[in-house]
């Protein structure tokens, strides 16, 4: 049993490493939104409901500005990579 704890943890590596590489834009996405959400509620001293509140708003709207960008870079990349290929 011993020799397979190896095999365990290099099928676990490898998977992991494949789940950072697919997941990483968005979860990059998610903590900075829930971040910059904590930052500005904390500016702001909002009273405890409204500071509820105002975290969602602003880590949603952070969530979707950030979501929108990052397909648009991506769509312009897909583009110059095709352009690029049927250039040659």
């Amino acid at each position: 049993m011993e020799g397979f704890v190896w095999l365990f943890l290099l099928v676990g590596g490898v998977i992991g490493f494949v789940l950072v590489i697919q997941y990483f834009d968005y979860a990059a996405i998610i903590l900075t939104s829930l971040i910059g959400g904590l930052v500005i509620v904390q500016i702001l001293a909002l009273s405890y409901p409204g500071l509820i509140i105002g975290f969602l708003v602003v880590v949603i709207i952070g969530i979707i500005i950030q979501g929108v960008m990052w397909t648009r870079e991506n769509k312009i990349a897909t583009v110059a990579d095709h352009n690029e290929q049927t250039a040659m």
